[in-house]
């Protein structure tokens, strides 16, 4: 079934890597009057695996990989990133990468600078079903097509850290697959991936690694099967997205 399927894929051989992205007693807050947002956070990711960041709202998830991709920087402890020079980050609102008037010019906007052709791009619209939506504004979009569009200009620039905040908000399931089978290429590849989410279900058989934020520490760093069978309140159920999962997978990737 869909949840056999997803334990399965959750095994992962890339745990025994080098860390590439070491958080050590990171503290952090928005303001000196405000509240921490990270009290003494500790976190390390490995090179070439998906890790995927858990927690409830406020638990300070957005704010890890804001600090690990460099856009703030913590007050107290020491972010190391080895991949900052060729990262891309994903923020929780795609409408922030968005500077063009069309979908086209949103994926060409960085071809000169990263050096990819037209074929890439034409490509990357296929793949993400904005062949059709080209010559549309990118804020007439959908919720999902916004965050189909913002993913792809990201990809286009071959990233070698893909930092990604709620990817899956907006999307449906056959959406999510896509979105899931491109994570599974780039790890691939060698891609590092950081993801916080809420969508447990899509992290079960994406992670190699999940860590739990609460109350701005990172409580527990497990392997994904272990602890999603240890762990009493984050719990995944059968869902759209599993079953098309399940299906994608049966049918050789194809959904």
């Amino acid at each position: 079934d869909a949840r056999r399927t997803a334990e399965g894929a959750a095994a992962s051989p890339r745990l025994d890597g080098r860390p590439c992205i070491v958080c050590s007693d990171a503290f952090f807050r928005y303001a000196r009057d405000r509240a921490w947002v990270l009290r003494g956070a500790d976190l390390r990711v490995r090179a070439g695996a998906i890790h995927v960041l858990v927690g409830g709202n406020g638990s300070g998830k957005s704010t890890m990989l804001r600090l690990v991709a460099g856009v703030l920087e913590p007050e107290r402890g020491k972010v190391e990133n080895g991949l900052r020079r060729r990262q891309a980050l994903l923020p929780q609102d795609p409408k922030a990468l968005f500077v063009c008037d069309s979908v086209l010019d949103e994926l060409r906007e960085w071809q000169k600078a990263c050096g990819f052709d037209d074929a890439a791009v034409d490509a990357a619209a296929e793949r993400f079903g904005l062949a059709d939506a080209l010559g549309r504004h990118p804020f007439d979009l959908s919720g999902g097509q916004q965050q189909g569009l913002a993913f792809a200009k990201l990809l286009l620039t071959g990233p070698d850290l893909l930092l990604l905040d709620e990817p899956t908000k907006g999307l449906d399931a056959p959406s999510k697959v896509v979105l899931a089978r491109e994570l599974e290429r780039l790890r691939d590849r060698g891609a590092t991936i950081v993801v916080a989410t809420h969508d447990l279900s899509f992290a079960s058989v994406l992670a190699d690694e999940l860590s739990m934020l609460f109350d701005g520490e990172v409580v527990s760093t497990e392997p994904t099967e272990a602890f999603f069978s240890r762990n009493l309140f984050y719990r995944y159920r059968e869902d759209g997205f599993l079953r098309a999962w399940a299906a994608s997978s049966s049918d050789g990737g194809c959904i």
